[in-house]
């Protein structure tokens, strides 16, 4: 017996052990194919990681708006403080002046085509861009101590089931979206990892005897749970009903409840209470949750309750970038069969199950932290909109030992294994049919393997700081097929002659020459428009080539209901959306469809066929 027991542990060990080394390539798949800044809050956490390696300090919060960690600065700060360490030999002297913000990045946008970006990438390798990889590492850290603690919190609830502790490992890994966020700069990994990792050692005390060893290191992760955001503080509404089961049910004496207690509150005071503390005297609040809330954007209407849950849904399994790139609606609808498959099996479980009065205490303390983590964010909800999967990943462990108990006692393994094979070919995926697409640009043509369009006129762009003429767009005449509601393809090719340092944006202006006076101001003539970056944001101008052609084609859509028998143009010119709203100037020979701006000279005017 002893000899077969051992070798279930070791072939329970080597599988997790494979689980690992798994989640560990994925996760580096996701993070390596996420350009630095390109996940939710990453430039603002990174915005007070790299103020703490610079300086050694926290920083201030006098105005949180203007800086760019925003409302980061009033974040618990354990992530913040180890991630500096590992930052500090790193040259971030290049953030954020060298990552400027797309202007037109769409951000919140599912269903977004372009623009999916939220910073204009040059170089992603170098300076602090090799910070944010780094740091990222220690992410993925962070989110193999989830998995590790989930199948400790399983083995804790359910002894002799450690194929069910596997699974539930194996749920959580073809999570995309923890994947995802596993490998980003994000304080959701580590309030995840030590809140998780808190409640598998708090029912290892339930089903074994405290030790003093093993309070002491329950209280000092917890410690590090709410240090790591206020959410963590969440696990400390368990300890205390917990000891007073011990003392009722196991009949440890009440002495050792008291020190027990204490324990856990010295370690909470030493560790992470002078933060808290903090927040008191500066905030009038524990948490400084409304801190958060305003510096983010407080709410002006009621949460439509099913809108957002749908969206907490989405974002839970798979929502990338700034919540801009979605995966196929297929996706969903496989994780909606996995759950409706969950839930079965979890009702046909009760159904049939005798469990004892332990294991039904233990059941009542892993829903009793759901039903307050839940009631927490729905608090928090209340005021900011906060229905993102990841603020529910210090869940997992409860989330992923349920839907893998339930899914255990179905009759037929065969659906959960054809569910569990088609979200991970998903998972496996979309690295690259999602975010390798949205961020990557299409390849630079040398020159000398590229010949102008036929019908394309030469128009050289002049940034206003230089002498130089570094860039040339070879425009052509619009396409259009004149009918209603069909967009305005328009095709540019953009020849680099030198380096160019201004991040213009692109702008395509639907205009009635008629209306327009040449009047500073009057912009009645422009009766529709579109502002992009090259490729999509993709390519910003100071990552040509010179040398090199990129080709771009942007769509336009016109007004309805205007006169199709009528001439109309299109205006194509660069300004800068960052705030000064310059323009480059132009310079060309016109043409009979082509032409300089005449009341804009810091345009072309496109006559539309």
């Amino acid at each position: 017996m002893l000899a077969k027991t051992i070798q279930q542990c070791h072939s329970a060990h080597t599988a997790l052990l494979t689980l690992m080394i798994g989640y560990v390539l994925l996760a580096f798949i996701y993070s390596f194919n996420t350009p630095p800044f390109e996940a939710p809050d990453e430039y603002y956490h990174f915005a007070v990681i790299a103020y703490v390696a610079r300086t050694g300090a926290l920083p201030s919060d006098d105005q949180p708006q203007d800086q760019p960690w925003r409302q980061m600065v009033y974040h618990a700060p354990l992530y913040y403080l180890l991630s500096a360490g590992i930052a500090a030999p790193f040259d971030t002297s290049d953030f954020p002046s060298g990552y400027p913000l797309n202007p037109h990045a769409q951000i919140g946008v599912a269903l977004a085509s372009n623009n999916l970006n939220f910073v204009e990438h040059v170089n992603d390798w170098e300076g602090a861009a090799l910070a944010v990889r780094a740091v990222r590492c220690f992410s993925i850290v962070l989110g193999a101590v989830t998995l590790i603690s989930i199948y400790a919190l399983a083995r804790a609830v359910l002894p002799d089931k450690q194929e069910v502790a596997l699974l539930a490992v194996l749920i959580v890994m073809l999570n995309p979206q923890f994947l995802y966020i596993s490998g980003v700069v994000s304080n959701d990994n580590a309030v995840t990892a030590f809140a998780t990792l808190s409640l598998a050692m708090l029912v290892s005390i339930m089903r074994r005897r405290p030790t003093a060893r093993r309070v002491l290191a329950l209280a000092v992760v917890m410690a590090l749970a709410a240090l790591s955001k206020a959410s963590g503080m969440t696990i400390y509404a368990l300890a205390f009903p917990v000891l007073l089961w011990l003392w009722f049910c196991r009949r440890i004496s009440w002495q050792r409840v008291l020190l027990y207690s204490a324990a856990i509150v010295l370690a909470w005071a030493l560790i992470a209470g002078w933060w808290y503390g903090r927040n008191l005297m500066l905030y009038g609040e524990f948490s400084a949750a409304r801190m958060v809330a305003e510096a983010t954007s407080l709410r002006s209407t009621i949460p439509d309750v099913i809108g957002e849950l749908r969206g907490l849904y989405f974002s839970f399994w798979g929502l990338f970038g700034w919540f801009n790139i979605s995966a196929p609606l297929a996706f969903y609808h496989w994780t909606l069969l996995l759950l409706g498959f969950i839930v079965v099996g979890v009702l046909y479980g009760i159904v049939r199950s005798k469990a004892r009065a332990e294991d039904r205490a233990v059941f009542a303390v892993l829903s009793l932290y759901g039903v307050i983590f839940i009631a927490a964010w729905w608090q928090f909800n209340q005021m900011v909109q906060a229905a993102q999967g990841r603020l529910w990943f210090p869940l997992l462990g409860v989330l992923a030992l349920g839907s893998a108990w339930g899914l255990s006692k179905l009759p037929s393994r065969t659906p959960v294994l054809v569910l569990l094979f088609g979200i991970g070919l998903g998972t496996v995926s979309f690295p690259f049919t999602l975010l390798v697409p949205a961020y990557t640009p299409s390849p630079q043509i040398p020159v000398t393997e590229w010949q102008p369009p036929a019908a394309a006129v030469a128009m050289r762009f002049q940034e206003p700081w230089s002498t130089d003429e570094c860039l040339i767009l070879w425009a052509v005449p619009p396409e259009w097929d004149h009918t209603p509601d069909s967009p305005i393809n328009i095709r540019l090719y953009w020849q680099s002659l030198c380096r160019m340092t201004g991040y213009w944006s692109v702008f395509a202006h639907f205009v009635d020459t008629e209306l327009d006076q040449c009047t500073p101001g009057d912009n009645r003539h422009v009766l529709a428009q579109v502002d992009t970056m090259p490729e999509g944001g993709r390519l910003p101008f100071p990552a040509f080539r010179p040398g090199g052609v990129v080709r771009d084609t942007i769509s336009l859509y016109p007004p309805a209901n205007i006169d199709l028998t009528r001439e109309w143009h299109v205006q194509i010119g660069l300004y800068d959306a960052g705030g000064t709203f310059m323009r480059a100037f132009v310079s060309g020979t016109n043409d009979n469809n082509i032409t300089v701006g005449k009341c804009a000279p810091e345009s072309i005017v496109l006559r539309l066929p």
